[in-house]
């Protein structure tokens, strides 16, 4: 492969949505804004799917195998997901409870390798079989989609327009973005952050501060070392999180997966980003400088193909 796919943006739902090194895009974006006053087009579907992460892409092949048409709005320049954006390691357990279109995938993608069925994939790969599904369905795809408002008739979606001035009327509508922006503007009710233990009688929901990935070394918190009045590190938060499982508005940092290799021939050079503000890796630097080791910091690396490993 001529670049390697370097990003996918992780969301608190432990998904994500790609970037590529090609993109002409300013740093690794994701919002693509429409040009001002964009000309107005119609399209109507059977069924519509707002997002082509994987699980709209089985949507997509499944309603073609139903005799349905259906279209594809994708936010991004890249279908897949989270599977072709960057993480090309399968978190799974129990294989077996693997079935379906689900598990149509990893055989599809064994294939591209010689083998019944992978688990462990480029993302190059990934998003290969992800267009062949959505070939074999005979399902457009409309990339750089982004949900502007939603009409509704009789409590039912009858059309929703997107910032490209793209209107699209179908029978019924599948959000399958990680956002939730359709849901949301359609007025399903939703929660962002977490909720309390309180919520559903549950145990391990909310504030829980005595658990795994805490900090074990003391660090400064100040923009100064040793000063209070400098103010706070970025990410660092003044406030006391609350009692033990109460709930809040807080929700997972986005960041972006990486796909490394140690093939020369197939690496791009990490560049400095447009904006890039070097006091938010401050807080980074003094953890490891505090005694941090390298052993904890660099030990999740699984080896997938062609001298690649995600990471």
């Amino acid at each position: 492969m001529k670049s390697v796919q370097i990003a996918a943006l992780i969301a608190a739902s432990g998904t994500a949505v790609t970037a590529t090194a090609k993109a002409q895009t300013p740093a690794l974006s994701y919002y693509f804004p429409s040009p001002a006053n964009p000309p107005k087009r119609n399209l109507e579907a059977d069924i519509c799917i707002y997002g082509g992460n994987a699980s709209g892409v089985v949507a997509a092949l499944q309603a073609s195998r139903m005799g349905k048409k259906a279209i594809v709005l994708e936010p991004s320049e890249h279908v897949g997901g989270l599977s072709s954006g960057g993480l090309g390691e399968t978190d799974i357990g129990n294989k077996a409870a693997i079935g379906g279109i689900s598990q149509e995938f990893y055989r599809r993608v064994g294939q591209k390798y010689g083998l019944e069925q992978e688990w462990r994939f480029e993302p190059r790969i990934a998003e290969q079989v992800f267009k062949e599904m959505l070939q074999e369905a005979k399902a457009p795809v409309y990339y750089r989609q982004f949900l502007q408002s939603v009409e509704k008739k009789d409590g039912k979606i009858a059309s929703i327009t997107l910032e490209s001035g793209l209107n699209v009327r179908a029978k019924m509508f599948i959000d399958a973005s990680y956002e939730g922006d359709l849901m949301a503007k359609s007025g399903v009710k939703y929660h962002v952050g977490r909720e309390s233990n309180a919520t559903y009688g549950e145990n391990y929901n909310g504030v829980q501060v005595h658990q795994l990935h805490q900090f074990d070394l003391p660090v400064d918190p100040y923009i100064e070392a040793g000063n209070p009045n400098s103010g706070l590190l970025p990410s660092v938060n003044a406030t006391e999180p609350g009692p033990v499982g109460t709930g809040d508005n807080k929700i997972q940092a986005y960041n972006f997966r990486l796909c490394l290799t140690n093939d020369p021939s197939n690496r791009i050079p990490y560049e400095k980003p447009a904006g890039y503000d070097p006091q938010q890796y401050v807080l980074l630097g003094r953890y490891l400088k505090a005694g941090w080791p390298e052993s904890e910091v660099f030990r999740k690396f699984d080896p997938i193909h062609n001298s690649t490993v995600p990471a």
